[in-house]
């Protein structure tokens, strides 16, 4: 079976584009014949691996009227520029597809506009759309927070035309149950058509850490993909400042971060305690997990409308070995048994996150020394890229049937 992945987020988290770039070579592995699609406009960030099963379409932002570059009509002016810059994204996606033989589009849903309807139209019952969120839910929010023409384009949009389009795909594929159901519920779609398949990590190119000894101070890392209010650096760094405990803790912020949080270190007087280290690769991020002893997740879904959901960071975190917290329910980890003895779940952490707890919570952890290559058997069992998909093989076969 044929099939095209159509890539076309602009994100600039590298961990996003290696979870779809692994997907595409497991895919392959797996039989099917899977031709990959990236298409991204001209801003800096990740820079991509030549994949030999991917292609890459660079694309140019429209150039907007200077009438609408008037002070005045400033919100208008981001609107229509909105509009023009998903005209250009789909339009160039319905060029190249065009060109292309094919048995099945595997889409990752971007927000919804006018033209994704009209491309959707075009291929209905010939595509499969992959949800990472509620996206009305997170349009709406952005809209509220920012009140930006851009976003009111990305609520309206959403709103108008998000239903319909995920009204014509052949099937859904969500990454949490919470998602899952909020798709279902707006396109109307049979239960039969969906499917829950949590984030995957190509797990041969991580490797387990080495526990360092626990003497007087808890070290700690933090990923971030990019920096989303999701993430929650702000909760955990209140925490932090609230925290008076006996033991010592320390932090290492690795990612990309946003200068917000850089300013709110600086503001609660963390800057011995926090240690903003950038983006690492290899083993430079080795060493460091080497140097951790726990780790922190995605504290803030709630921003997103969520309670549960399938983080990217918590792959790398229990394939590495390194416990951790977070604030939802991990999809991948739900129903296994022994995951809660490594993995610290706070409920709603809505304005800090509380490190007695934590502290506590990472001493009684590390006496076990076995806890790293049983996290990794963990990791082996319900978060390898390769099971995941196998699933997502049998799920389009099912479809096509």
């Amino acid at each position: 079976m044929k099939i095209l992945y159509v890539f076309a987020d602009q994100t600039n988290s590298a961990g996003v584009f290696e979870k779809v770039e692994a997907k595409i070579r497991y895919l392959n592995k797996n039989g099917m014949e899977c031709h990959g699609m990236f298409f991204r406009f001209d801003i800096p960030g990740y820079s991509h691996n030549k994949e030999k099963n991917i292609e890459y379409f660079p694309l140019k932002r429209p150039i907007s009227s200077s009438l609408y570059k008037l002070p005045f009509l400033r919100s208008l002016h981001a609107f229509k520029r909105q509009d023009g810059i998903r005209k250009t994204l789909i339009e160039e996606i319905s060029f190249q597809v065009s060109h292309k033989q094919f048995d099945l589009l595997l889409f990752r849903y971007p927000l919804a506009s006018k033209w994704l309807y009209a491309f959707t139209e075009q291929y209905k019952n010939r595509f499969v759309f992959e949800h990472n969120a509620n996206e009305l839910f997170v349009a709406e929010n952005r809209y509220r927070e920012t009140n930006s023409g851009s976003a009111k384009y990305d609520y309206l949009a959403e709103k108008e035309y998000g239903a319909k389009c995920t009204a014509n795909a052949l099937g859904l594929v969500s990454v949490g149950y919470e998602t899952m159901e909020f798709q279902l519920r707006r396109s109307g779609k049979e239960r039969s058509s969906a499917i829950v398949i949590g984030n995957g990590a190509d797990l041969s190119k991580i490797i387990v850490r080495t526990t360092p000894p626990l003497e007087e101070e808890l070290r700690i890392i933090f990923l971030t993909g990019s920096p989303r209010p999701v993430d929650g650096i702000d909760l955990v760094l209140r925490g932090l400042k609230s925290y008076n405990g006996p033991r010592k803790v320390s932090f290492q912020i690795v990612g990309p971060v946003s200068k917000l949080y850089i300013d709110l270190v600086t503001e609660l007087e963390l800057a011995g305690k926090v240690t903003f280290r950038g983006l690492l690769h290899g083993e430079e991020l080795d060493l460091v997990f080497n140097e951790c002893h726990f780790a922190i997740g995605t504290m803030a879904l709630f921003r997103k409308g969520l309670k549960e959901h399938s983080a990217l960071k918590t792959l790398e975190y229990t394939a590495r070995g390194i416990p951790y917290a977070i604030g939802y329910r991990e999809t991948n980890l739900i129903g296994v048994s022994n995951a809660d003895k490594y993995i610290l779940q706070i409920d709603d952490p809505q304005e800090r996150l509380s490190f007695d707890t934590l502290v506590e919570f990472a001493e009684g952890v590390l006496k076990n020394v076995n806890h790293p290559a049983e996290m990794r058997r963990i990791a082996d069992e319900h978060m390898n890229i390769a099971v995941k998909m196998r699933e997502l093989k049998d799920f389009i076969l099912q479809l096509k049937t």
